[in-house]
């Protein structure tokens, strides 16, 4: 799934480019555009381990019987 969405972005970006006719030299660069690619799965991954490491901290039992949070009294 996420290959596929880097593969539609990245086509969307080949197509403004060809389509753009501002008269200003437009060029993508591979190197760059794998090194942000890198960077924002990889910071998202990040993001998404440490959630749901914090929601696997969580004991449900003690979630449930504190009613000042949402609990049941």
């Amino acid at each position: 799934m996420l290959g596929v969405a880097l593969l539609v972005a990245v086509g969307l970006l080949v197509t403004a480019t060809a389509v753009a006719n501002t008269g200003l030299p437009l060029a993508i660069d591979p190197r760059a555009l794998v090194i942000s690619t890198v960077v924002v799965v990889g910071l998202s991954l990040l993001g998404v381990a440490v959630s749901v490491w914090r929601v696997l901290r969580i004991d449900p039992f003690q979630a449930v019987g504190r009613p000042g949070v949402g609990g049941i009294e």
